[in-house]
């Protein structure tokens, strides 16, 4: 098969691994979309693993060949009567010797398949490292604009505190003067009731005199 045409199948089978494995590894589940909280790393890890490795395993099966495949074929075939693994591959590999496979076409296919995993290993690496950087920047940004906001409200508060210092000023002052302008008026008031108090005594000391001379010039002169 020409090289490209090998290039275009693994990158094929690369998306197609990468988009299965998309809502496996990176979007959040159900439960934790409706709680909207995040899963715990440990927990993810533990959900994700046998989906991810089935999702591995179909994105594989575009690359494996006849004769990976005839041997996967004749291994679940004598599962049943052989239960030990080794003996049944080493079953299996006669089983494909007689019909003209040879273990260096078994290795070949295989090689395939590690030269698409680790394809697909590249592939889902930079898209780990991509959704990484996304999130590094967003916590960067967050960190940026928490400390944009806290400047801001720290300007508002010293401000503000500025501000009330300056009215509590005017406050002292105004009841400052209130009471000045108070004791001034009451300074004013006392001495007013006291001209007022002199001016009823000189009156009526007045008035008496008047009155006393009235009544002595109203009385007929004795000879």
């Amino acid at each position: 098969m020409p090289s490209h045409t090998d290039k275009r199948t693994t990158d094929t089978a690369s998306r197609g691994f990468l988009g299965t494995l998309r809502d496996v590894l990176f979007e959040p589940t159900t439960e934790g979309r409706a709680r909207g909280a995040p899963t715990p790393a440990a927990n993810v890890g533990g959900e994700t693993r046998p989906a991810a490795l089935e999702a591995l395993r179909q994105s594989l099966e575009a690359e494996r060949g006849p004769a990976i495949r005839e041997f996967t074929l004749q291994l679940e075939a004598l599962g049943e009567a052989l239960p030990d693994l080794g003996v049944r591959r080493r079953a299996a590999l006669r089983v494909l010797a007689l019909k003209g496979t040879t273990r260096s076409a078994l290795l070949l296919e295989i090689d395939r398949l590690f030269a698409a995993l680790d394809t697909q290993r590249r592939s889902f690496t930079g898209k780990v490292d991509a959704r990484n950087a996304a999130l590094e920047a967003r916590r960067a940004e967050a960190a940026s604009a928490c400390q944009r906001a806290s400047a801001s409200a720290e300007r508002a508060v010293a401000e503000l505190e500025s501000a009330l210092g300056t009215e509590r000023a005017k406050l002292a002052e105004a009841t400052q003067r209130r009471n000045e302008v108070v004791a001034e008026c009451d300074a004013a008031a006392a001495e007013l009731g006291a001209k007022a108090r002199g001016f009823e005594e000189a009156h009526a000391a007045l008035r008496a005199e008047y009155v006393n001379l009235k009544r002595e010039l109203s009385e007929p002169e004795t000879s």
